[in-house]
């Protein structure tokens, strides 16, 4: 079953990306360090010397999806290909899980009293659209 998020979550994730996006950089990079220190086998999937550039993208892309709750048809295409390239680059199935915890550790760090349960649980679902998204018809075939 596809996710959906209601109106009142696709608000809090708005709200809350807000309060990342003029601390993006900083909260980026501990998304990062967190995500090489619980999955180090997912870190020479980088390239060490454009981590800056790495982490504008995934920023960008989680903006991408933020600005598209209320019509996330029109970028699926975007986050597929970002899954197809992903797969490219070495990127198992299951590492999506290692980001989404690595992405919700750094939301949680960075927000502090302001990720409730609530903000927890949409961003939870954002993520999960994110990963469904990307991972569809990559990995049917394994």
């Amino acid at each position: 079953m596809p996710v959906t998020l209601t109106q009142q979550e696709k608000m809090l994730v708005n709200k809350t990306f807000y309060q990342i996006v003029p601390i993006s950089d900083r909260a980026s990079e501990k998304f990062y360090n967190r995500l090489f220190e619980i999955a180090p086998e997912v870190q020479p999937l980088f390239n060490k010397a454009n981590m800056t550039e790495q982490r504008k993208k995934l920023i960008d892309m989680i903006a991408l999806v933020v600005y598209s709750l209320d019509n996330i048809e029109k970028v699926v295409g975007a986050i597929q290909k970002l899954g197809e390239r992903h797969k490219d680059y070495g990127v198992s199935q299951e590492d999506y899980a290692k980001v989404g915890a690595a992405f919700l550790w750094m939301l949680e760090s960075e927000l502090g009293a302001d990720y409730t349960p609530e903000v927890a649980d949409a961003w939870t679902k954002t993520y999960q659209l994110l990963s469904d998204t990307a991972t569809a018809g990559v990995y049917d075939e394994e």
